[in-house]
């Protein structure tokens, strides 16, 4: 459940200790994407640096990353299950599927995120007491903000085992989220070193407990119980914490280190490459027009330079298709859905929405 929460932060400002200011430029607009490369097993020369109001140094270079994540912010429209969100608009999709958010002048708030129905119907949402913000907060130092989730969920299963009924299941789900901007200073990456750079350490616990109703005599009411004997899993609260860095020149955290709570273990460091890794690229604007037709069955043309490259990936950053064609290019391979689509034109990447119809 560690992506239930959105490790994600959109801030602007000039100094560790000033309050940064959210206006809607500078929240994720449509077809923005956000990369990231994770660390599972992140070496030992790490800092992360510790809670003080003194300036400090976070050391985030000794890594090897191994393992890249996408974040893709969709139109709401494009999900069935929006429609129980009907302020949304904008939508974030990475893992097994979206959260929902709105967009205002001064602020982007979660107010729903889709969790899988076990029994394969159609999917539910954690639901937030005090509509969690992904800005969460104007950052600054000492600013914290807490919040609960819940996700609550009855359903029938109806199977025999060994002489007993399992007549239904339910799933509890809470996720508590307790955030603060604890320390600032300097941050280095492998990219060298990043001024003006905050830390929020944010603590999750996840408490997810499945029960199970058995019907030991027939003709006489089920009863609940636990179902880890079921299912291997334990349904003891597990806390995280998650150290996040960000600095006034992105909108996405620069690095982030998770640690097991109870012993204290660093557990993976994660970088996002659009910052760490910005490569040749000067410019990424959205895709506009340059694509026709979109939506597609079977093929499309670009307009672009013959120097172009156009990328199509699936949402997990997974290029399925390159190419330096611009007319006639052929998606029929491509099973219906979103994909994402890139041309590269000189210094500058164009990027947005593809959907196979």
């Amino acid at each position: 459940m560690k992506k239930v929460i959105l490790s994600i932060a959109l801030i602007t400002g000039i100094s560790a200790s000033a309050q940064y200011q959210i206006t809607s430029a500078n929240a994720p607009a449509i077809n923005d994407i956000t990369y990231d490369a994770v660390d599972t097993i992140p070496n030992a020369n790490i800092d992360g640096g510790i809670a003080s109001s003194e300036h400090q140094l976070f050391v985030i270079a000794d890594v090897d990353l191994d393992l890249e994540e996408s974040t893709l912010f969709e139109d709401p429209i494009n999900y069935t299950t929006s429609s129980e969100f009907p302020t949304a608009s904008i939508a974030f999709e990475f893992g097994a599927g979206p959260s929902f958010a709105v967009v205002s002048n001064d602020r982007v708030e979660v107010i729903g995120t889709e969790f899988a129905n076990p029994t394969g119907g159609a999917p539910e949402a954690i639901h937030w007491d005090n509509t969690l913000s992904i800005l969460r907060f104007p950052y600054g130092y000492g600013d914290s903000f807490k919040d609960t989730g819940h996700f609550r969920q009855s359903f029938y299963i109806g199977q025999d085992f060994g002489g007993m009924t399992i007549d239904s299941g339910r799933i509890d789900l809470t996720v508590e989220v307790a955030s603060l901007v604890d320390a600032f200073g300097s941050l280095e990456t492998l990219n060298g070193t990043f001024s003006d750079v905050i830390r929020e350490r944010q603590e999750v616990t996840t408490t997810n407990i499945i029960e199970v109703c058995i019907q030991l005599i027939p003709g006489f009411p089920c009863q609940w119980q636990d179902a880890s004997q079921f299912t291997g899993q334990s349904s003891e609260p597990e806390t995280e914490v998650e150290y996040l860095y960000y600095g006034a020149q992105s909108k996405f955290p620069y690095a982030s280190l998770t640690y097991n709570a109870t012993e204290d273990t660093l557990r993976t460091v994660t970088v996002t490459l659009d910052d760490i890794f910005p490569n040749s690229i000067n410019e990424v604007k959205n895709l506009g027009t340059m694509v026709f037709p979109n939506p597609a069955s079977d093929v499309i043309s670009v307009k672009a330079s013959e120097a172009a490259v156009v990328t199509i990936s699936d949402i997990s950053g997974r290029t399925l298709l390159s190419t330096s064609d611009k007319n006639n290019i052929s998606i029929a391979h491509l099973n219906a859905g979103s994909y994402v689509i890139t041309i590269t034109e000189n210094n500058t990447v164009y990027s947005g929405q593809l959907i196979k119809q």
